[in-house]
């Protein structure tokens, strides 16, 4: 019952948190999104979109390069698709951007809001809106298809070659195709999702707010098990050599057999509720918490370090090369480079 109401608790304030943010100047209370290619880092933070070098956190170019209208503001994190940038706002708008310039090269603005990242496959692009709508769209801009359910898309979809599979706040998961949007099944997951599911060989592994990790197979969505972690998972699963890992909001950590869905090990950290994606290493998966501090933990269940930055951590821990990128929310900085022993490299913006 403790777990259950800590849960509902949780997805309200994250709720009110995506429904109140505002557009303005750093710092602000809206959650970043980040990603990385090459040599540069995007992050979408309250009404602007940002590329700051990896090597030194310098900023390259931000859109809008002026003032961010007000009431637009980003949550998902930005993603490449071939010569653009797609960044969605909350004023219902797909911005495709200039990766090298931030110029803008389209826009799509007769959605709802976009909390989900897009993805793309086999050059068409799949985007999860808010408005129960997933839409596909070729690389110009043109709509290609639009595919509805019952509620809302929070979390970006994730491809095996062939199949898009996008989870909804519906309790769905769906396998839809790229090319024309049409439904190949459909399964009922008994919880909302924020995060997609992990791919493997021919199964996928979706966690759920409602506290559990569901393997189901690919083809057709089969149930293959289900694992009940104690609290509601706010993140992707990890799959490594045959193991799941992921954590839950009271801060447990998990190492999950891929095949019967039998429990490894678990860590326990308490007050440390974990959320967003952890980074994969060599030597273990960096986790954030909420409290501000991201967790190295092994592939052995043990916490091997533990950096504390000022803010609420929501957004995960995103790896490019050799460097840790972490967003921050309610922080006097939007951005944390680390290297892959947790020491900071630089912070964006800068501070005197």
């Amino acid at each position: 019952m403790k777990a259950k109401y800590i849960t509902t608790i949780f997805v309200l304030v994250i709720l009110a948190m995506l429904l109140t943010a505002c557009s303005g100047a750093i710092p602000t209370n809206s959650i970043p999104g980040v990603s990385a290619n090459g040599d540069t880092a995007y992050l979408a933070n309250a009404g602007e979109v940002y590329a700051i070098r990896l090597a030194d956190g310098g900023l390259n170019w931000k859109y809008p390069a002026e003032k961010a209208e007000a009431g637009r503001f980003y949550y998902a994190a930005p993603v490449l698709a071939g010569d653009y940038l797609l960044a969605g706002d909350y004023l219902n708008t797909l911005h495709a951007l200039n990766p090298s310039s931030g110029f803008q090269q389209w826009n799509y603005t007769q959605a709802g809001r976009f909390v989900a990242s897009p993805l793309v496959v086999n050059d068409v692009i799949v985007a999860p809106n808010s408005n129960r709508n997933v839409y596909g769209f070729d690389l110009s801009g043109t709509l290609l298809w639009k595919f509805g359910a019952t509620d809302g898309f929070w979390a970006q979809p994730v491809t095996d070659g062939t199949l898009a599979f996008v989870a909804g706040m519906d309790h769905y998961l769906y396998a839809i195709q790229p090319a024309n949007g049409n439904l190949v099944w459909k399964m009922d997951l008994g919880g909302a999702t924020a995060y997609p599911p992990a791919v493997g060989e021919d199964t996928l592994y979706q966690a759920t707010i409602a506290s559990e990790l569901i393997a189901l197979n690919t083809a057709n969505g089969a149930v293959q098990w289900r694992f009940k972690a104690d609290s509601a998972i706010w993140m992707q699963p990890v799959l490594r050599e045959g193991v799941l890992y992921f954590g839950d909001i009271l801060g447990n950590v998990y190492a999950v057999d891929e095949a019967t869905g039998f429990q490894k090990w678990k860590l326990s950290m308490e007050k440390e509720p974990l959320m967003g994606n952890p980074a994969v290493l060599e030597n273990g998966l960096v986790f954030s918490s909420e409290t501000g501090n991201i967790i190295l933990v092994d592939y052995n269940g043990v916490r091997q370090w533990n950096r504390t930055i000022d803010g609420k951590l929501y957004s995960g821990v995103v790896l490019s090369g050799e460097t840790l990128l972490v967003g921050v929310t309610k922080g006097k900085i939007a951005l944390v480079a680390f290297d892959l022993n947790g020491n900071q490299k630089w912070v964006y913006p800068p501070q005197d």
